[in-house]
């Protein structure tokens, strides 16, 4: 916590999948490489960075939180035709009660 009010926040995020078994032989794999269910599989790790303001427990908002993350991937491998990630934000508005 910085503060009553402001605290940061990281973490580490890892997801790891495998190829799906069987596949709908109405798909071509050679027209769309997209296709062939066998090399969707991957793992990426990525990295959120965020901050987090609660607010005060003489607001009418009390119990209130919102939070900002920037997203950065610092591994991924993927074992065909997949889109990877630059970065990303999730925003975030929590309620304890």
């Amino acid at each position: 916590m910085l503060n009553d009010q402001f605290a940061v926040s990281a973490r580490i995020h890892w997801q790891n999948w495998g190829g799906i078994q069987g596949a709908d032989p109405d798909l071509d794999p050679a027209r769309d490489p997209g296709n062939d269910a066998f090399f969707l599989e991957g793992e990426r790790v990525d990295l959120p960075l965020g901050i987090n303001f609660v607010m005060p427990e003489d607001s009418p908002l009390a119990g209130h939180r919102i939070s900002l993350e920037a997203i950065f991937p610092i591994h991924h491998e993927y074992t065909g035709a997949q889109l990877g990630m630059d970065w990303g934000v999730t925003a975030g508005w929590t309620v304890v009660f």
